[in-house]
């Protein structure tokens, strides 16, 4: 039996989320959450779409992470900031593209999304628009995904950027703004009397609370979803 890819790992990401709420980037979630949610999802997949998926991938010839699924689901975030201290171009055509700020005391799913642009005739999901949120790219790269009449390189993209951001979306500070720019002004002291902000101490102190071994943590949160969630979360769409 096919399985989508694309309910799936929203699926796995919520749960993984769900359990990471139990008791350096600005705007990044950490390298380890991604890297789990993208093993969660690589374990469910049907056998067919796993061959398909790790095949797409092992194409790629960008150098920016290698070429397993959990470490191309930290490529957004790379290929994002490789120029972040230079030209800026590669930022500012995607840096919107990883959160949807809807706040918390007038939520709104339209306001923080730039109107929902199209994206330019004749263009790639890949190509923008820049002003785009996060929930919008997920639909966009989603159908470039299932498109096999596009250009594998694109297709390979839209993958990447599923990984990532399907992860992205299940971040709280990146879905949930306070006037804070998702948390970033809010500052923290932690146990070990670290000062930081509230969307670090979610992306990685949240995150490796835990545990260290990315596999084992995998594994232990896969084991919390029930046949009747995962069929829950694959009917749901991006926002």
């Amino acid at each position: 039996m096919k399985k989508p890819v694309f309910p799936l790992f929203l699926g796995v990401a919520a749960a993984g989320l769900a359990v990471a709420a139990m008791p350096v980037k600005t705007y990044a979630w950490g390298d380890e959450g991604h890297m789990i949610v993208a093993l969660i999802a690589d374990d469910r997949l049907a056998p067919s779409t796993k061959q398909r998926v790790g095949a797409l991938l092992q194409l790629d010839e960008d150098t920016l992470t290698d070429k397993d699924i959990a470490s191309r689901s930290t490529w957004a975030d790379r290929y994002r900031d490789s120029d972040k201290m230079t030209t800026r171009v590669r930022y500012n055509a995607t840096q919107h593209w990883h959160f949807v700020d809807i706040e918390i005391d007038a939520p709104d799913v339209d306001a923080p999304c730039f109107g929902h642009p199209q994206i330019p005739l004749g263009k790639l999901a890949s190509e923008g628009p820049a002003e785009a949120c996060v929930t919008d790219k997920i639909d966009q790269f989603w159908k470039e995904l299932k498109d096999r009449s596009l250009p594998q390189s694109e297709r390979i993209i839209a993958l990447k950027y599923l990984l990532h951001l399907v992860g992205d979306v299940h971040q709280p500070l990146h879905s949930a703004d306070n006037h804070d720019h998702g948390g970033n002004c809010e500052q923290v002291v932690t146990a070990a009397g670290v000062r930081k902000s509230l969307h670090s101490f979610w992306d990685f102190d949240v995150v490796t609370a835990i545990g260290i071994d990315r596999s084992q943590v995998a594994l232990a949160l896969a084991s919390e979803i029930t046949p009747a969630e995962a069929s829950s979360w694959s009917s749901i769409a991006p926002m």
